[in-house]
């Protein structure tokens, strides 16, 4: 039953196998590492779920024509063996599907381990910037596109100071109050009669 069973894996990408669960293969995207300055590969990666819908009736169908049996019998042929996946797994040992992982059991859960990595099949690529002062290209300031030849001719632009005058009205304004303290003390302090 396993060459069937990886044969029907290679081809659909996903395997059922009833009252245990399901292994599918998920594509993950490429990633870029900005703290490496690399980019990974998109991966495949061997999945597993122990809830999943009911049984795709392809698989039997596969099964009966690989072994030229009935779709009844195909059916009960996965079954039986299924059920015997799930006794090994009950009585602690570690199942092998031959080129797709093991399955075991860990405090009573199900666990999947792939045995394909296909991390080492696609190495990371280095991916570094390269920025040529003389040539223009796009950069995104704020949410609008422009070239650096733009915000160059932005940056270089003469920026008009105007000299700020608070300085001298508050001058004016202290020498204004020190005027007015020495006529208080000049004219009117004298005069009062104590």
């Amino acid at each position: 039953m396993y060459p069937i069973l990886y044969k029907y894996f290679a081809l659909k990408k996903q395997l059922y196998l009833p009252g245990i669960g399901c292994i599918y293969l998920e594509q993950m995207p490429a990633e870029l590492i900005a703290a490496r300055t690399a980019l990974s590969a998109p991966v495949p990666v061997l999945k597993f779920n122990t809830e999943c819908g009911p049984a795709d009736r392809k698989l039997f169908e596969f099964i009966a024509s690989e072994k030229s049996i009935d779709e009844v019998e195909a059916i009960r042929q996965l079954q039986d063996f299924s059920y015997q996946l799930k006794q090994d797994i009950a009585a602690g040992k570690e199942v092998l599907l031959p080129y797709i992982g093991t399955l075991n059991s860990i405090d009573n859960v199900l666990s999947f381990h792939s045995l394909a990595s296909f991390n080492k099949m696609f190495p990371d690529v280095v991916a570094e910037r390269i920025h040529r002062e003389d040539t223009p290209h796009n950069m995104l300031v704020g949410n609008a596109e422009k070239t650096s030849t733009e915000m160059q001719e932005y940056y270089d632009e003469e920026v008009v100071v105007t000299k700020d005058r608070w300085g001298f009205y508050a001058l004016l304004l202290t020498l204004f109050a020190l005027g007015l303290i020495t006529y208080y003390y000049l004219q009117v302090v004298p005069h009062q009669v104590y």
